[in-house]
């Protein structure tokens, strides 16, 4: 009788029998209603009077203290789903933009926290919510910095890009010296649009470096991204700017991260390439790396004087063994500021990005597809067969 969490139906049941009384006699004696009774000795009912329950103790002579510590474990247990779901939507509200969820197709709607539970779950492969917490990485630049507006925005294109990179099996090594040996020659594959880019996401996923592409988000000004992938690493590129030599000058960048920045990207979980961090002395010297790799600043000065000799640039670029866009558009990059119409001129000479690396059919990072699908798609549109 002394046991927590004990059957009261059971109980009461037994002092009728003990007491020799009806079940009718038995509320007069704890002036309780039909009602309230069985709802406190089936524990189906969420609120009660505590004089009541005090007398009803008294009549099972059971000790108060001990009655009400059973009581209470007792409504636990029947309400466990309520309370998990009072839970559950306390921890949605905080963790999640729930209108920027049904800006990216996500959720259909935000007020509709069940569903909002069942589509992130869903997506990510998760068996709880609060499985999302485990998928935070921590601030995305220097601590000293202040937070992002858009810090949920950032943690979660994080949290599914690496959700992606993760399901992915490259079961290549990381190979450090092979891979610095690798962006010395990258460049010549730029000469090829059509399959430059594929080929050398295809070789570097063989040196433990896997690269997906995600559509540009304008709001989070996310270009790239570095992540560590347990041993290994891992590259986001993105369209967001729809010409060839970007992509080029992005991943070499990022591949930049991968050599050098090793000990920043760990500390930081991530690294995303954007606007807010273009100045920080990792970036530039990314960036500088990026162009040495593609075309060394003396070369492209050799070029400049040139640039409208369209025989001249393109022949140029042959005998440095690089596509003549990434001439172009670095010259556009540099004169924007005093010829806005620069752009203008060249862009018939800038093929698109979409011509050497189109985003993965039906865009299925804009909708409710499962990051698994995701991974698996990139998958096997990239590096089927290797």
């Amino acid at each position: 009788m002394t046991k927590p969490n004990m059957d009261l139906r059971t109980l009461f049941e037994a002092r009728l029998q003990a007491e020799g009384i009806s079940f009718s006699a038995a509320l007069a004696k704890i002036k309780v209603e039909h009602r309230a009774l069985n709802g406190a000795l089936d524990a189906t009912q969420k609120r009660h009077d505590l004089l009541m329950l005090a007398r009803l103790a008294d009549f099972l002579q059971i000790p108060r203290p001990e009655f009400f510590t059973s009581f209470v474990g007792d409504l636990e247990s029947s309400f466990a789903h309520e309370v998990s779901t009072a839970e559950k939507e306390l921890f949605i509200r905080e963790h999640f933009n729930l209108p920027y969820l049904k800006q990216i197709g996500l959720i259909d709607d935000p007020k509709n926290l069940q569903e909002v539970e069942e589509s992130i779950i869903a997506h990510f492969g998760y068996v709880s919510i609060f499985d999302y917490q485990k998928e935070l990485f921590g601030a995305t630049f220097s601590s000293g910095k202040p937070k992002s507006k858009t810090s949920f925005e950032k943690d979660f294109w994080a949290a599914r890009s690496a959700k992606v990179l993760n399901g992915i099996n490259n079961y290549f090594p990381y190979d450090r010296d092979g891979l610095k040996a690798y962006v010395q020659r990258m460049r010549w594959f730029s000469m090829n649009v059509k399959k430059g880019l594929y080929q050398v996401i295809r070789d570097l996923f063989k040196l433990g470096v896997t690269v997906i592409l995600r559509p540009y988000d304008p709001k989070l000004y996310a270009r790239a991204a570095t992540f560590p992938v347990e041993d290994k690493w891992g590259i986001v590129l993105t369209n967001y700017s729809d010409n060839y030599p970007t992509f080029w000058f992005a991943l070499l960048h990022e591949l930049h991260h991968v050599l050098f920045d090793y000990e920043h990207v760990k500390n930081f979980y991530y690294h995303i390439t954007g606007e807010l961090d273009l100045y920080s002395p990792h970036e530039v010297e990314a960036d500088e790396f990026a162009n040495n790799m593609l075309l060394p600043p003396s070369k492209f000065e050799q070029a400049k004087p040139h640039i409208g000799n369209r025989s001249f640039v393109e022949e140029f670029a042959r005998v440095n063994q690089v596509h003549p866009s990434v001439i172009y558009a670095r010259y556009c990059w540099e004169m924007q500021e005093v010829d806005e119409k620069v752009w203008a001129k060249f862009k018939h000479l800038i093929p698109s990005a979409a011509e050497a690396l189109p985003m993965l059919k039906g865009n299925p990072w804009q909708n409710k597809v499962a990051l698994k699908e995701i991974a698996k798609q990139t998958e096997n549109e990239f590096f089927k067969g290797i």
